[in-house]
């Protein structure tokens, strides 16, 4: 899957708790990840995320804010490069969208090299799926990531997202 994002940063301002950064797909995009979601045959215990709320988060940081930081806006492209199976930080098996991309793993290190962190030890671009409920087996979830991704590799999912990079307190 190819994407491409335009980011706009007017919209980032400085909190004193810290900052969360984010990208959203454009409506194209959405559309594409709803079709590939229709191919995908889902076990009777996952629930899809609304597709409307489909991000790539750049930077969570909590925290001191720098006194100051600018950025410029600049195209991003992408690829997904398959499907995963993570645990979340609310202890539910979520299934991502792992997305290669050195300009959104440029502009995480930009916003790094102005003083801000990330909260977790590696970056990894990706678009939360959707989550299984109650506690899935471990082969129910690694079948389901196996089966999807030979579709998801079958199928050209070129995908083009244009979003804006959105920022917002951690109040």
């Amino acid at each position: 899957m190819k994407i491409t994002a335009k980011v706009s940063y007017n919209v980032i301002k400085s909190f004193d708790s810290g900052l969360y950064v984010w990208v959203d797909f454009d409506e194209l995009s959405l559309l594409k990840f709803s079709a590939m979601r229709k191919v995908l045959r889902k076990p009777h215990n996952f629930k899809w995320d609304n597709s409307t709320e489909l991000h790539t988060t750049v930077l969570y940081h909590t925290g001191p804010m720098p006194a100051n930081f600018n950025l410029i806006d600049r195209e991003i492209v992408g690829e997904v490069c398959g499907l995963e199976a993570w645990v979340d930080h609310k202890d539910r098996t979520i299934v991502v969208a792992c997305i290669e991309s050195p300009g959104l793993q440029q502009l995480h290190e930009e916003l790094k090299s102005y003083g801000l962190s990330h909260s977790f030890p590696e970056y990894k671009p990706h678009a939360t799926l959707g989550c299984f409920t109650g506690t899935p087996s471990t082969t129910e979830v690694n079948d389901f990531i196996a089966r999807s991704n030979k579709l998801v590799s079958l199928v050209d999912f070129s995908i083009c997202y244009q979003p804006c990079i959105y920022g917002d307190s951690l109040c």
